[in-house]
């Protein structure tokens, strides 16, 4: 009976292979849910002691940006760890430029960019930080005689265009290519007047793209595509009044102008030309929202609800307590307004279009109190939110926090990627197919070497009771030998993203132009594994042996690199020349199976459990050295882990 018993445990536990846990380990219950009735449970906070945040945390590929007068910081969204650290100098001590994500697909094969955040600062710069690393891919300057820049920089999608940001400058808006940082066309503002948080705006007209944005004297500058030195300008004649906000573009030309003033604030509906209605308003205009037929309107004074078909109707009010920030659509009828009192909060109300009636969906209240600017921060999966307030107290909620580690691997890829440009695979922008089955194996594996620990420790107390368990111990050891080959792939996965943010750091726009389509081999080894005119440095030599640079490794692991070779067919070939150039040893001998790598410089295979390990344009390769065919732009790099 009892071996009859363990082989029908045998067939159950395997059956773990082909039906993995359906919940991965570390998943739990969802922290918030937009449309449900309750507060998000806080994940992770952060004390940033840094003054104001005014402007939402940036949730992206895993990551958490958040902006302050001291500059950017990030952090993993899953567990609040910090990823990188960039300072700014504020120069009025806030800055409330929204954070813009830009990322564009390969094209032809080939990424024109990495993943970067995008935003503008008080001192006139517009920066581009990399979002998975913050080294800074290409910055810009602006006049800033007095506000420097508060309003949103834009993201202009268009079919004639996919590299077009518009920057709101003080003194009018700048067109830049988000590749590099360079300018397309920029456009002034007529007889010196400044702008301040103003938000460009744009829309099509056929082949044309146009343009607008507002000033401090509440006049509007327009302008299109085939013509950006050609503007008119259109003074609306409020009296002191000044436009903060963003123009909506509603559609067929037709745009929504909010006017600020000290005499009474309007909102001016304007199409073909003229002003078609204008609307009283009370209080200082925050930024707009709107979904399909819907407009929400905060100001100092209350938050309306308007719809528009031909006409804009007011519908109701949402609520009398001033909101002055960004009002964030979470989807067609849900809406977040950040509460600017000074406790501080964001209310989520949904509106109901059937019968105009509006409901407090649920309220997040920040454990630090403080006046609250920065509207909610969420990401496109919506599977993380975040609030900050002048307090200088940023707060996240994490639905799946696995979907986040997996959302910035993938964006840690990325960015390998760019930088090789050569990997033998292509990444598709999607990650959900991925992570299933990335997660699955692992978990069976872990099922199965417990369940296999579990028999083996039975099988040892028959062997007390003096029975001879066989079948039950032949079970628990193929129970463990199938979890470890499982686990196999998560291993090397480990090793493989290790790599991978190794290579985050490594900025190889510093490369001589010389080395672009020549062959690279790099040697990163932790000292004192370099000779020691390398050791602690980062060090690049021409294919001659003249050292190029070297300067101090710092926080990056040490390095030399070799570029500017060419004519080696395989991995030992350039190996072998890459070493010849920089006078590093290299021991080698061959074996039946192959060529087997005694030492580099000071690394010796095998040695304490550390290996001689080698990637081939960012892949790990598995095949003895003098096996692996290369091509001739190839980069080589050995490791020492």
């Amino acid at each position: 009976m009892r071996p009859k018993l363990a082989t029908i445990a045998l067939v159950i536990l395997l059956a773990a292979i082909i039906v993995p846990l359906p919940m991965a380990i570390g998943e739990g219950t969802s922290s918030f849910d937009l449309y449900g009735s309750s507060a998000p449970v806080v994940t992770w906070s952060k004390d940033l002691d840094s003054g104001y945040v005014s402007s939402a945390p940036l949730l992206w590929g895993g990551i958490a940006v958040v902006k302050t007068p001291g500059g950017l910081v990030a952090y993993l969204q899953s567990d609040g760890s910090e990823l990188w650290n960039v300072s700014m100098e504020s120069k009025i001590q806030f800055e409330m430029s929204p954070l813009l994500p830009f990322s564009v697909t390969q094209i032809d094969g080939i990424y024109s960019m990495p993943d970067v955040v995008i935003t503008g600062w008080s001192s006139g710069e517009i920066t581009a930080h990399r979002i998975v690393d913050g080294i800074l891919h290409w910055s810009v300057n602006t006049s800033a005689p007095a506000y420097g820049i508060h309003g949103a920089i834009v993201k202009v999608a268009s079919n004639s265009t996919y590299r077009e940001i518009l920057v709101p400058m003080e003194n009018g808006v700048l067109s830049l290519d988000p590749v590099d940082g360079e300018e397309n066309w920029n456009v002034i503002f007529p007889d010196d007047v400044r702008g301040y948080r103003h938000w460009p705006t744009y829309w099509l007209e056929g082949d044309l793209i146009w343009y607008a944005a507002g000033d401090e004297q509440g006049r509007m500058t327009y302008w299109n595509s085939s013509a950006p030195n050609s503007t008119t300008t259109v003074d609306f004649g409020i009296q002191s009044g000044k436009i903060r906000s963003q123009i909506l573009a509603l559609g067929d030309g037709e745009l929504l102008i909010p006017i600020q003033s000290t005499t009474g604030s309007v909102l001016i509906h304007w199409a073909d030309g003229v002003v078609k209605q204008q609307y009283a308003l009370r209080g200082s205009f925050g930024i707009m929202a709107q979904s399909p037929g819907n407009i929400i309107i905060p100001t100092t004074h209350n938050t309306t609800w308007w719809k528009f078909s031909d006409e804009l109707t007011l519908v109701a009010e949402i609520t009398d307590q001033p909101v002055v920030g960004t009002t964030q659509a979470l989807g067609s009828d849900l809406f977040a307004l950040p509460i600017n009192t000074a406790q501080g909060k964001i209310d989520v109300y949904r509106i109901n279009p059937s019968n105009s009636t509006v409901e407090l969906q649920w309220t997040w209240i920040p454990q630090v109190s403080g006046y609250m600017t920065a509207g909610i921060g969420w990401g496109g999966e919506i599977n993380a939110i975040a609030i900050a307030n002048d307090a200088g107290w940023v707060e996240i909620s994490i639905n799946d926090a696995l979907s986040a580690d997996e959302q910035f691997r993938y964006s840690a890829h990325r960015l390998a990627e760019w930088q090789s440009q050569d990997t033998e695979t292509t990444l598709e922008p999607t990650y959900g197919d991925n992570f299933e089955a990335s997660q699955s194996a692992p978990n069976s594996a872990y099922v199965l070497i417990g369940f296999g620990l579990v028999l083996g420790f039975f099988c040892l107390l028959l062997v007390k009771l003096g029975r001879r368990p066989q079948i039950a111990f032949a079970g628990a050891t193929t129970l463990l030998l199938i979890g470890m080959v499982l686990l196999l792939p998560t291993a090397q996965q480990s090793v493989n993203e290790l790599v991978a943010k190794d290579g985050e750091e490594r900025d190889d726009s510093l490369w001589p132009e010389s080395w672009k389509g020549t062959q690279v081999i790099g040697f990163e080894f932790l000292d004192p594994f370099l000779i020691e005119i390398y050791a602690n440095n980062i060090t690049m030599v021409d294919s001659d042996g003249s050292i190029i640079s070297s300067h101090p490794s710092g926080n990056q692991i040490p390095s030399v690199w070799i570029g500017g070779l060419s004519g080696a067919d395989n991995g030992w070939e350039l190996t072998v020349m890459g070493c010849e150039v920089a006078g590093i040893e290299f021991v080698y001998h061959q074996e039946s199976i192959g060529g087997y790598v005694d030492s580099i410089a000071n690394a010796e295979d095998g040695k304490d459990d550390r290996w001689l390990l080698y990637w081939v344009d960012g892949i790990h390769a598995n095949v003895a050295i003098d096996a692996y065919s290369i091509e001739e732009d190839t980069i080589l790099i050995w490791y020492y882990l």
